[in-house]
């Protein structure tokens, strides 16, 4: 005989979400129902588990973009290692080492390019995988400005000073020399020269002349160029005298 009919969704063909009525017949109808009516349940228990489960991730991910905005922690990473990195670059660009062997220097200083495109790399993977990444690409740009900051600083420096330094250091250093006697073409190797005792700068035959800055040059003297020996002797002589040398080859150079 036909049992209370019970609620199951409507077919595919329907198009409709509406329950229809299913009549089962039979002796063990009630135990079919109960059946059937147990599994309508356990798909709409599904079906609200699967629309929970998609807000739920929805609001994860809402979760993640608000969590990627800034913290002290990305801060200091983004002052302490690039900082490192211009110190590390600025050592190996201006110091002892690019002198001595400028190869070796480069190839450590470069190092410094090695890690700017490691950091790039990992933000490029972040972002096509659409993983947060502003913390990335901030550190990588402070990377890149550390990287090309500590290159031109040092190379500026090196250029402007420690060459200079450097080179004085390897040049030879003489001691007692007397200007009077001693000619210029013998000591083109100096780098620092300690004259004899006795020995001054002539300020009144200084020369000078101006290209941007004031130049000046006053001759080291041994003995004075002009003659001390009263008017005869400089009415007889002349008032210029010639030091020993032959010429006057050592002068005091500066600027301003």
């Amino acid at each position: 005989q036909p049992v209370w009919p019970i609620g199951l969704p409507g077919t595919a063909g329907s198009g409709s979400a509406e329950l229809q009525p299913v009549c089962c017949f039979g002796l063990h109808g009630e135990a079919l129902n109960a059946e059937v009516a147990s599994m309508a349940a356990m798909f709409a228990a599904a079906n609200n588990d699967w629309e929970r489960a998609r807000w739920e991730g929805e609001a994860l991910m809402r979760k993640a973009r608000g969590q990627d905005a800034w913290r002290p922690r990305y801060v200091i990473d983004c002052v302490v290692w690039p900082l490192l990195l211009f110190c590390h670059i600025y050592y190996w660009s201006f110091g002892r080492w690019r002198y001595r062997d400028w190869r070796l220097a480069m190839c450590l200083a470069f190092l410094g390019v090695a890690v700017c495109v490691g950091s790039t790399w990992v933000t490029l993977l972040m972002f096509r995988r659409q993983v947060p990444c502003r913390r990335w690409i901030a550190l990588s740009a402070c990377l890149w400005l550390a990287c090309f900051g500590g290159l031109w600083a040092g190379d500026q420096n090196y250029g402007h000073h420690m060459i200079s330094f450097y080179t004085y250091q390897d040049l030879v250093s003489y001691t007692d020399l007397d200007p009077a006697v001693a000619k210029g073409q013998s000591f083109m190797d100096s780098g620092e020269v300690y004259f004899k005792e006795g020995t001054t700068v002539d300020t009144n035959e200084m020369v000078s002349f101006r290209n941007r800055l004031n130049f000046c040059a006053a001759p080291i003297l041994g003995q004075p160029l002009r003659n001390q020996k009263g008017l005869h002797e400089v009415a007889r002589e002349g008032d210029f005298v010639m030091p020993e040398s032959g010429t006057v080859d050592f002068w005091a150079v500066g600027t301003n």
